[in-house]
This record gives structure tokens, C-alpha cells and sequence, in this order.
């Protein structure tokens, strides 16, 4: 459930059941995108304007480095290489 927090004098909601210690073990995975390219999350991070998840990942053709909303990252845009689906 989440908890309520105050930051910067503002009320939001905190998803307290799963913290940003339990998505550490995705750094360094591989994904596809389903339009094409191959990345490496290389950092899970918190927003600091709402405390939200975002992903930091790295295109592997490239080394370009992109940021995506946790959430939007795992809705199926992205399909895992090499960790089990149990981890999203």
C-alpha cells in the first residue's frame, strides 16, 4: 500500500511495498525494444519532482542513454533477454 510523503512541501504517494532496493536487481540486464534495439538498464532511479521509479537504460547499438517511467518501461514495450519475467 502506498504512504503518503512530504517533499518540498508537497503530499504524494510512495509505492512503500517496493522499494527502490528491490529493483537494483535489474541493473545491468538486457531488454528488446518491440520496435527494434537492444538496451541495458543501467540504473533504476527516483524522480525527484514526484519520488516516481524511472529506468535509465543504455542502447547497446549506440551506447545513447535514454530515461522512461518505470511503468511505462515494464507495460510490454520492452521484452526481457536474459532475467525472467517474474522480475517486473
Amino acid at each position: 500500500m502506498a504512504t503518503p510523503a512530504v517533499h518540498w512541501g508537497f503530499r504524494m504517494r510512495i509505492d512503500a511495498t517496493r522499494p527502490l532496493a528491490d529493483h537494483q536487481r535489474l541493473i545491468g540486464t538486457r531488454w528488446r525494444h518491440r520496435k527494434g534495439g537492444d538496451y541495458e538498464i543501467a540504473l533504476i532511479a527516483y524522480r525527484e519532482s514526484d519520488l516516481r521509479l524511472e529506468v535509465v537504460y543504455v542502447a547497446q547499438s549506440s551506447g545513447d542513454a535514454f530515461v522512461r517511467p518505470y511503468d511505462e518501461f515494464m507495460d510490454g514495450r520492452f521484452t526481457p533477454l536474459d532475467v525472467d519475467d517474474a522480475v517486473t
